[in-house]
């Protein structure tokens, strides 16, 4: 299947994303060492009870994203494909395995900024209020009935204002 013609499926909740999401995180500042500042399982899959997509997403917190050298071949040691994103330089993909289906998805940022304040801050915001979870949930399952597109409905869901949190700061 291509990206184009690729589709998203969310599903229920699993008791093991959070075990998994820890053993990886811990592979990964593993092979990283002292690169790594800090580790965060962040996404749909650290909100217990949400819908997800069933690929457990990660982020690791760095004191700089440049030279990427550092990140890439250590992490492809251990599985990951390095995806670039031009569109977004202050963070970079990894996916694992680098084949489709995937299990994981990691995403590289510098500690303190705002692409990782961003994903801690919704994972928080959706596990301290269960009708914030709900409306991001069913924002989320809207777009993907209504568009059955390549780009993840969780995505979409950060970025589409009709969920936004009242609770946040």
């Amino acid at each position: 299947m291509t990206d184009s013609t690729r589709r998203f499926e969310s599903s229920t909740t699993t008791p093991a994303w959070p075990v998994l999401a820890e053993a990886e995180l811990r592979r990964i500042e593993q092979a990283l060492g002292d690169l790594a500042i800090r580790a965060e399982h962040v996404g749909s899959t650290a909100v217990t009870g949400l819908a997800a997509k069933p690929i457990v997403d990660l982020q690791l917190s760095v004191d700089r994203i440049e030279p990427r050298e550092r990140y890439v071949q250590p992490l492809r040691r251990i599985g990951y494909l390095f995806v670039p994103a031009p569109e977004s330089p202050d963070r970079y993909f990894f996916a694992k395995p680098p084949e489709r289906p995937r299990t994981h998805h990691l995403h590289l940022c510098a500690a303190g900024s705002a692409t990782e304040f961003r994903h801690i801050a919704v994972r928080d915001v959706l596990r301290a209020h269960a009708d914030e979870a709900t409306r991001y949930a069913a924002s989320s399952a809207s777009w993907l009935r209504a568009t059955r597109r390549t780009a993840s409905p969780i995505s979409k869901a950060r970025t589409d204002t009709s969920w936004r949190s009242k609770s946040a700061p």
